[in-house]
């Protein structure tokens, strides 16, 4: 009898506690997700700059192994290039982040999107030997870490600090989407040619 009387309680504690849950998490997400910030253009601008300048940039960590082998070069060459290129990314977030207070952040992160465009359209393609492999992967590794280490910068100078958690928030969903996306593309083009 006791189970009983208890049952219908715990029911509406239940409810009541998810009902709660569901509010709270509704209010979270519409102090996080903003659809009305895509009405500014600088924010658009923005976003689609961080959507799809990071699709290219964990692309040479996949395809590093698979291309110095394809050069004939040994597999310990390639994971050698991979770490040459996270450190590269690690001194790269320093470095921005210095000229950051010196140019701009604004700046800084164009000019990071251009050195990756640069280094990944021009430089990889035409590196056929190990000396271009590593300008290759010391410019893009130090591009991409540039990249990330600006992204909150300018989301700060642009919109301010009291926005900057809402901004940040929507420009990380971008990131992520393109992760996604370019996970996928590059699993898919690693299984064609492999």
């Amino acid at each position: 009898a006791h189970s009983r009387a208890a049952s219908p309680v715990c029911r509406v504690v239940r409810h009541s506690f998810c009902f709660l849950l569901f509010e709270l998490e509704w209010c979270m997400l519409t102090r996080v997700f903003c659809r009305r910030m895509f009405k500014n253009v600088n924010f658009t601008l923005l976003w689609l700059a961080a959507a799809i300048g990071n699709f290219p940039n964990f692309v040479p960590a996949f395809f590093l192994p698979l291309y110095s082998k394809s050069l004939g070069l040994s597999s310990s060459t390639g994971a050698g290039l991979v770490a040459c290129y996270t450190l590269a990314s690690a001194v790269g977030r320093i470095f921005c982040g210095f000229w950051c207070d010196r140019i701009g952040a604004i700046n800084v992160l164009f000019a990071s999107l251009i050195l990756n465009t640069v280094s990944m359209l021009a430089i990889w393609p035409a590196s056929t030997s190990i000396g271009p492999l590593i300008l290759f992967v010391i410019i893009n590794g130090v591009s991409n870490g540039g990249y990330f280490s600006t992204m909150p910068t300018v989301a700060t100078s642009v919109f301010g600090s009291a926005r900057v958690g809402v901004v940040m928030s929507m420009i990380m969903t971008g990131i992520n989407i393109s992760r996604v996306t370019m996970g996928c593309s590059v699993s898919i083009i690693i299984r064609t040619f492999k």
